[in-house]
């Protein structure tokens, strides 16, 4: 019999459910199958505009851990070059520019790579309409590799980061 209560509930975790298809968080495995301390929160791709043949990918890195660790590598089979790049302010101008060490994750925070600050740019590349994921792998000095889909972007608009938990 389906009572009310049961009919309730059903509805909470189904609004819960749609509440949270916005947000694409995966708990992070190494490419061993071990669990890490470190979670990839909405991996996104915005493909190369008309013309061009660069896109921009983004994603948060919150680290649950005790321990730092730090994002030293992006790569991803649809290009030979992918980098992690930043936004600094030269003699009042800003340039973008690759990040040379990676970048550090510390414990109990959150990390953002989107545009308009760090950010990956994945070189030589298209990306086909029907294209709904593109596996990133992200390297960690101890974490290890971790895979993840990151979702396209075709309307060139990248899922929102939660400001309220960022930090180095």
């Amino acid at each position: 019999m389906f009572t009310k209560r049961l009919f309730l509930t059903a509805l909470t975790a189904a609004t819960l459910l749609s509440a949270c298809s916005g947000m694409h968080h995966e708990t992070a495995m190494n490419a061993a199958g071990v669990k890490t301390d470190l979670a990839v929160i909405n991996p996104f791709i915005l493909p190369p505009l008309p013309g061009r043949d660069t896109a921009l990918a983004g994603f948060e890195v919150h680290n649950s851990g005790a321990d730092a660790d730090r994002l030293i590598a992006v790569s991803s089979p649809i290009s030979a070059r992918v980098e992690i790049h930043t936004h600094l302010e030269e003699d009042g101008v800003m340039k973008m520019r690759q990040v040379e060490n990676g970048l550090d994750v510390l414990p109990g925070k959150t990390i953002a790579l989107k545009r308009g600050g760090d950010h990956v740019m994945v070189f030589k590349t298209a990306i086909a309409e029907t294209t709904d994921t593109v596996p990133l792998t992200l390297t960690f000095e101890k974490a290890g590799t971790i895979t993840v889909d990151a979702a396209v972007a075709h309307d060139g608009q990248a899922p929102a980061m939660d400001h309220s938990k960022m930090g180095h």
